[in-house]
């Protein structure tokens, strides 16, 4: 059981970080220090948050941004389990893939981006293209691919195996 100033310790020591910085930002953003300041005030910042929260529509370019992310990754992670199983599991679809998954394999996801954008542009069907293709699908492949490329094979041989009637 846990003791009751747990809790509380444990947020106090998450929070210290965040509030050491704010402290520190705090007199470097002080108009003495710097002319012109070029870091916010923390005040500032705060400021300008509200407004956006409140005038600007913040809350609904965060709801825009994450229905993106949600449906590129849905669409993602349904394209990438059966291509990932596919060429885990038979080998002609492996030898023949193999050299690409590969290639994407060693390449840093944030590559993807201009890639995405050349193919499809800057409107909404790139932002979801790069979703789809960045958090999902090469990475998706790639997992369920070396997943099912891994398993044992005396398991699929157990697998395999007929079930016996009880009399």
């Amino acid at each position: 059981m846990k003791r009751r100033g747990g809790v509380a310790k444990q947020l106090a020591l998450g929070l210290t970080p965040w509030v050491a910085a704010i402290a520190c930002g705090t007199p470097s953003a002080s108009p003495d220090t710097l002319t012109p300041p070029l870091i916010p005030a923390p005040h500032q910042v705060a400021a300008r948050f509200v407004e956006l929260l409140l005038h600007e529509g913040l809350l609904y370019d965060v709801f825009a941004s994450t229905r993106r992310v949600f449906f590129g990754v849905a669409l993602g992670i349904t394209a990438a389990v059966p291509v990932g199983f596919l060429l885990g599991w038979y080998r002609p679809a492996r030898t023949v893939a193999d050299p690409m998954i590969n290639f994407f394999r060693a390449l840093p996801p944030i590559a993807l981006i201009p890639l995405v954008i050349v193919y499809f542009g800057v409107d909404e069907i790139a932002k979801l293209g790069d979703t789809w293709s960045y958090a999902a699908f090469f990475s998706g492949v790639i997992v369920m691919y070396e997943g099912v490329s891994q398993i044992t094979p005396l398991y699929i041989r157990v697998a395999q195996t007929p079930r016996r009637q009880r009399a």
